[in-house]
């Protein structure tokens, strides 16, 4: 048997069994994301991851990026030409400098990677252009119609190449793809396939041959991909797919009437597990195994939770973390393995408030409600039917009130909030009253393991015993008998021993054999005395005969088979919400609780609970001591609302750690264009700044922990949870490094962290420059300060030498006239010896001298005689 008589057999084999096959349900488990979302318009014809993370799409509303987060959204302004020319994308990719181009209708485009501005390109058959490529050696090709083009980085603009010119392909080129080999695959639309080689030489065509099986498929070829096996695979919009086998030069078909194909609108195709191709069809999903060929199509349920939003599929696409996307006419899908699922069951009719729920001998899941009587739903095929004790309910809601139920066999015993308990027969479908105490809400049912039914009334009659028809209420304690009022909740941990939890917030170890009770006090919780635990929510056992006891106030207990404290959990143990709403255990016996923020599950080797997200966002109000877990492991909690579903073995750890980037910067709270930079400058009058950042994540980005330093600022890393925007104020001038990092949904930690550089330029008067004219002028002061004390002080000199040489001379003048005084004084006595002499000189000096004595005064001569003294 030849290969291709192998592969035509499985065809035909698969075939055969298609009916059999036909209602495989689909193993993904997806989360729609909508217009309510963000999405501008639903139909998602494309979708593109590029190299930094994020998620791109293509609309018939525009072009949209997406972190995990939020959507950017590009799409057309008239008034712009550097907008998208038309919001109709048809393809979309990223070259080699993390450009990412899109192609629409009417024109195309680029959006630079550091800038995020758009740039239009215009060729003369821009309008037909349908598709781009970029190879593996770094070139980027853009088809459409019978034409090529490259674009050229450095003219920045489309080249024109001829490669096709002797080729009679048909026109409209709708698909590229290039093999490992560097050959380059062209497809039209009208059943035309040119192979070009590295020098891109035509060295093969190929075209459908109505005459041939084996020649390319017919019509409407709408994509080409290449798997793991290096096969090369054709889809079209008409005749389902194909694949060719290079070996043999043939063409391998797979459509509705050789295959299980659910479509021949064959529009996407990935590779999603190894060895399984998925294909996105007008009917939905389909899965294609490599090695055998069969198809296997998924049902479309669009009431079955985690279907798909719509049946109709566009795009596929796998991405970084290994998450698969769907995009369809209505809606874009997404699953991850890592993704913890929640679902929502929501009654088809008003219930009230759902409250405890059990599991049948049939895998039916019967719950309490408050005014529609017994809710049955089965996950087998999601159907629902309500059971009022009286009819009809919607007439009489408060006749239909459930606390509690008990399945034993055929029979449910359901307690109302009147104080009765009515026996509900599954087969006959109708109601008995078995108890009556006519007053108060019955809470809880116990059936012990000597087959004893225990009622706790909320009455004056307490807690109930039913033991072979007879009621008793009275309870030996120590050798006396006493009542339990109030009781809520009642577990027993081993015969005849039983923990009770009351509406006073009181609890209780009631040994029935040895007659002892044992209240355990808020001290024995580690508790004030006035300080109540709040409502007992929940009480369990596990394998090693521990209790565990949940309050809607203050955590979670575990107690000893004695109820010994052993530990208690609070944020320091994982529990960060003491509120408990209730605990179950799943089927492998693993313990859960459920706060209004969180569901926790224990993790024994760490001893520790782990919160788990809820990424579906399902907010109820669940109700207390209602939560529940069926054969198959799936956990229900009802609410307000509907009930809160979650498959724990649907959970798998969370290993992808997604990068971190700068996206925004507000300076002085005004929003600034981000260039992707790796330093920024700010003026003197620019300190107070916030920067944006992201982790592109779509598996719980909720979740996400962020943490960010501005060295310079702080040397300790700022842990803000999910916080995805950083603050800072009255930076001082000079230099600072921003960093951050970020953390997956399981708290590990990415070592690459992003950083941006900041300089704060100082003010005028702070410049360097500005310094040194402070210097210098300081210089000038100092110097004009030295000069003019240097002048003062020689002045002062000269002025203290002159006041000196003045007390001199005036000393020497005070002196002088001293000594004329003395001689004037003298002289006057000398006058009385002068006159004689006068006369005797007069006497002797005769008179033909002509002198004229008289003519010398004495006057004159007393100031001859002085100057003759002064000049001595």
């Amino acid at each position: 048997m030849t290969k291709h008589t192998q592969i035509l057999f499985f065809l035909l084999l698969s075939l055969l069994f298609h009916s059999a096959d036909s209602k495989n349900i689909s193993p993904y488990f997806f989360s729609q994301i909508g217009i309510e979302d963000g999405l501008t318009q639903g139909t998602v014809t494309h979708i593109y991851q590029d190299t930094d993370g994020y998620l791109w799409l293509g609309t018939q509303g525009g072009l949209h990026r997406y972190d995990g987060y939020e959507f950017k959204v590009f799409k057309n302004n008239p008034t712009d030409s550097c907008s998208l020319a038309d919001n109709n994308v048809q393809d979309i990719a990223e070259d080699r400098n993390k450009n990412i181009w899109v192609i629409t209708d009417n024109g195309v485009h680029k959006i630079a990677h550091e800038t995020g501005h758009i740039k239009r390109y215009h060729v003369k058959e821009t309008r037909f252009m349908h598709c781009c490529l970029r190879c593996r050696n770094g070139e980027f090709l853009f088809a459409g119609e019978k034409y090529l083009y490259q674009y050229d980085e450095q003219g920045d603009s489309l080249i024109y190449k001829d490669w096709l010119s002797s080729t009679p392909i048909a026109p409209n080129i709708k698909a590229l793809q290039e093999d490992e080999e560097g050959n380059l695959y062209v497809a039209s639309s009208q059943s035309g396939l040119a192979v070009l080689n590295k020098q891109r030489e035509v060295i093969h065509y190929y075209k459908h041959d109505p005459d041939d099986p084996f020649s390319l498929i017919k019509g409407s070829i709408c994509g080409l991909f290449t798997d793991s096996h290096k096969r090369l695979w054709i889809l079209s919009e008409t005749s389902g797919l194909c694949y060719l086998d290079k070996a043999n030069n043939k063409f391998i078909h797979l459509n509705t009437t050789n295959s299980a194909l659910s479509s021949n609108v064959v529009r996407a195709i990935t590779e999603g597990e190894p060895g399984t191709l998925l294909l996105g069809t007008f009917a939905g999903l389909n899965s294609l195994d490599l090695e055998t060929f069969k198809v296997t199509p998924y049902k479309f349920n669009p009431n079955e939770p985690g279907a798909l939003s719509y049946y109709s599929v566009h795009s596929l696409l796998k991405d970084n973390a290994g998450a698969l996307w769907v995009g369809t006419w209505k809606g874009l899908n997404y699953y991850s393995p890592a993704r913890k699922q929640f679902y929502l069951i929501t009654p088809n009719e008003f219930t009230g408030l759902l409250g405890m729920g059990k599991e049948d001998d049939n895998g039916n899941i019967w719950f309490a409600t408050e005014g529609a009587g017994l809710f049955c739903y089965n996950p087998d095929t999601q159907s629902q039917q309500f059971y009022p004790k009286k009819s009809p309910y919607k007439s009489n809601y408060s006749s239909n009130i459930f606390k509690s139920l008990f399945i034993k066999g055929d029979s449910i015993l359901c307690a109302t909030n009147t104080g009765s308990v009515y026996l509900f027969s599954r087969k006959r479908k109708d109601y008995r009253l078995l108890f009556d105490c006519e007053r108060g809400d019955i809470y809880t049912l116990l059936n012990d393991s000597k087959g004893r039914l225990w009622i706790p009334t909320n009455s004056g009659t307490g807690l109930v015993l039913i033991d072979k028809g007879k009621q008793i209420n009275q309870f030996p304690v120590d050798g006396k008998n006493r009542k339990f009022l109030y009781v809520s909740t009642l577990k027993e941990v081993e015969p005849d021993v039983f923990i009770l939890g009351t509406l006073k917030q009181e609890l209780y170890r009631y040994d029935m054999k040895k007659e002892t009770l044992k209240t355990i006090s808020s001290q024995d919780l580690n508790l004030h005395d006035n300080v109540k635990p709040g409502a007992i929510s929940a009480i369990l056992t596990d394998s090693l005969q521990n209790i565990w006891i949940s309050f809607f106030g203050s955590g979670i207990y575990c107690f000893d088979r004695e109820m010994n404290l052993i530990k208690q959990y609070t944020d320091t143990t994982g529990v960060t919400d003491g509120y408990i709403y209730t605990m179950v255990q799943d089927k492998n016996q693993y313990l859960w609780a459920l706060s209004g923020n969180s569901l926790y599950y224990y993790e024994p080797e760490t001893d520790r609970f782990i919160s788990v997200h809820n990424a579906s966002q399902q907010v109820l109000e669940f109700t207390l001591l209602a939560g529940t877990s069926d054969s198959r492991g799936t956990l229900y909690f009802p609410g307000n609302k509907g009930i809160m579903c979650f498959k724990p073995t649907s959970m798998n750890k969370n290993t992808y750690i997604p990068p971190v980037y700068l996206t925004s910067l507000s300076i002085n709270n005004n929003q600034v264009e981000f260039e992707d930079k790796k330093s920024i400058e700010l003026k003197a009058d620019e300190t107070n700044i916030s920067i944006g950042y992201t982790a592109p994540d779509f598996i719980s980005p909720q979740q996400n922990q962020y943490a960010y330093k501005m060295e310079g600022v702080e040397s300790e890393w700022n842990y803000v949870k999910g916080r995805r925007v950083a603050y800072y104020s009255n930076l001082a001038p000079g230099s600072y490094n921003f960093k951050v990092k970020v953390a997956n949904s399981e708290g590990e930690w990415n070592p690459q962290e992003s950083s941006l550089s900041i300089t704060v330029m100082p003010p005028l008067y702070k410049t360097w420059w500005a310094y040194t004219l402070y210097i210098i002028v300081i210089c000038i002061i100092i110097y004009k300060f030295v000069y003019h004390q240097k002048v003062r002080h020689e002045l002062e000199s000269n002025i203290r030498f002159k006041q000196l040489e003045q007390e001199k001379m005036k000393e020497l003048h005070e002196e002088r006239m001293r000594l004329f005084t003395n001689f004037s004084h003298e002289l006057s006595h000398f006058n009385v010896v002068i006159n004689p002499l006068e006369d005797l000189f007069i006497s002797i000096v005769p008179f033909s001298t002509g002198v004229n004595l008289k003519a010398l005064d004495n006057s004159s001569l007393n100031s001859t005689f002085q100057r003759f003294l002064l000049t001595r």
